[in-house]
């Protein structure tokens, strides 16, 4: 059931009249399309009044209510602190701590926009009166927030807006052009309800449980609960192999205790479980306290105590290996767990490229789940062309990044990759006998940004060298590739250049 424009005014008349002077606590996520704001009001009369903002950007259950915040376990606490992305983390940069001073319904629109005071003591804030734009379309909901001047700083849905409307970073923000006609409330709010927000409460009650049916349900839903899932698991192994190098590390330690017991074994007393020696080891010598096992030899402690530094400086190699791996898989997850949000529900093809995706990641649906079958993803890179009419292509995979810049693209052409962060190899197609000019080369790292985790950001740094100088290290997993003798840029965030070159793109199955 959606909500209307209508039930949205009942159900911010209970918030207006029902909790003042809100502050902002923390923010989290449980799940890639909905947000939990904790607040506190210090006007209670006998204790601070906790409540929980819950916006869904769900298509079909969207809302925002205000409920009272129940108890929570620390384990959850600690979980939601842990998470983070870029939406994620700058709302957290510009709300946490801040008052809400209105909220305001555009008229006839579910829209809400939040004002927020975020004025500190210190007087470094950057934006001191954000606000949050809630738009609970149908398919056009999102999440954007701006400054005072009204110029978007971050949008959950990047792009394409109700009624047309270009909701991307430094654009100013603006409400859409009302062309129908205000929707009556539902069920939803027929019904008054006595208590703190007991409106707020029972469409929380009813929407909440409408949305967890369908995500259990839909295809979308189900993959990013599994993705969750095996992100959860890839990050538990991360974990186990950083604690395994750091075991790894002690390889010296060991060796170092096993020669000073061969040394001093003359002087240790049988059956001690500790004994304090001069480590020569050291400039000058210091102390040191051996940790002995009093019932065993104690050059049977040595040569296990030498056997056990062999084994970790043995292992160390493979360990790095795995580690590295590792730290690339949680990436990778996390990065179609994002794009995930983006996605439209019906989108079929784009979601059974990342259901593989995340197959291949451990992270998939269980066998007897599928329903959907899989689509084959060779559509061959993505095609721009530059503000000087030259080709620029864009991978849309890691294999096809590896086809792209290894197989397809030339020596002389210029290969463009952002820095330090996962995202699509970009190929710029140089002419015979002529450079490069400076606006494609911006072109080519704007849309490296554009298709990378550093998206919408204006202070990404883009790497540029020939493809001659773009190989495929040993071994290395799908779209890892070491570049040398490169250049830098930083394109900036330039929303009409963008523009320009997603005009430009040649669509043949474009997803």
């Amino acid at each position: 059931m959606r909500i209307s424009s209508e039930d949205l005014s009942k159900i911010l008349a209970e918030i207006k009249t029902s909790a003042k002077n809100l502050r902002v606590r923390s923010i989290w996520q449980d799940n890639d399309q909905r947000y939990g704001f904790y607040l506190v009001s210090d006007e209670a009369e006998n204790d601070q009044q906790r409540l929980v903002m819950d916006v869904s950007l769900h298509q079909e259950t969207g809302r925002l209510t205000l409920c009272p915040a129940g108890p929570v376990d620390k384990k959850v606490v600690k979980e939601r602190q842990r998470q983070g992305n870029n939406v994620l983390n700058n709302l957290r940069k510009y709300l946490e701590d801040a008052l809400i001073t209105g909220f305001t319904q555009v008229e006839n629109e579910r829209i809400i926009l939040i004002d927020f005071d975020a004025t500190r003591d210190d007087g470094l804030e950057e934006v001191a009166k954000p606000r949050l734009a809630i738009e609970l379309t149908g398919r056009r909901t999102n999440l954007v927030l701006m400054n005072e001047r009204n110029i978007i700083l971050i949008v959950h849905r990047y792009g394409r807006g109700q009624g047309g409307r270009d909701l991307v970073t430094k654009e100013i923000y603006t409400v859409p052009e009302f062309k129908g006609k205000a929707s009556e409330a539902t069920e939803l709010t027929a019904e008054k309800h006595e208590g703190l927000l007991g409106l707020n409460r029972k469409v929380f009650e009813i929407l909440a449980g409408d949305e967890e049916e369908a995500e259990n349900q839909s295809h979308k839903g189900r993959l990013a609960k599994a993705g969750r899932k095996g992100l959860k698991r890839l990050k538990s192994r991360l974990k186990k192999l950083e604690r395994e190098l750091e075991e790894a590390d002690k390889a010296d330690e060991y060796q170092r205790c096993g020669e000073l017991i061969k040394i001093h074994h003359g002087q240790i007393p049988k059956g001690v479980s500790s004994f304090k020696v001069m480590d020569e080891f050291e400039d000058p010598p210091v102390e040191k306290e051996l940790k002995l096992d009093g019932k065993n030899d104690l050059m049977d402690q040595a040569a296990a105590l030498f056997k056990r530094a062999k084994k970790l400086r043995r292992g160390r190699i493979n360990i790095e290996t795995r580690l590295g791996q590792s730290e690339a898989d949680v990436e990778d997850a996390a990065e179609l767990l994002e794009t995930l949000t983006i996605v439209e529900d019906d989108d079929e093809k784009e979601l059974a490229r990342i259901e593989q995706k995340l197959k291949n990641l451990g992270c998939g649906l269980p066998a007897a789940s599928k329903s959907k079958p899989q689509v084959q993803e060779n559509q061959g890179p993505r095609q721009f062309s530059s503000q000087d009419g030259l080709t620029i292509l864009v991978g849309r995979s890691n294999s096809e990044n590896d086809k792209l810049s290894l197989q397809i693209a030339r020596g002389n052409d210029l290969f463009f990759h952002v820095r330090g962060s996962p995202g699509s190899h970009v190929v710029v197609r140089k002419p015979k006998e002529k450079s490069v000019p400076l606006e494609t080369l911006l072109d080519a790292a704007v849309l490296a940004v554009h298709y990378s985790k550093r998206r919408g950001s204006g202070q990404a740094e883009v790497s540029y060298t020939p493809c001659k100088y773009v190989r495929k290290p040993k071994g290395a997993k799908a779209g890892l590739v070491q570049i040398s003798n490169e250049k830098t840029l930083r394109p900036g965030g330039d929303p009409d250049r963008l523009k320009r070159l997603l005009a430009s793109l040649q669509r043949k199955d474009e997803s």
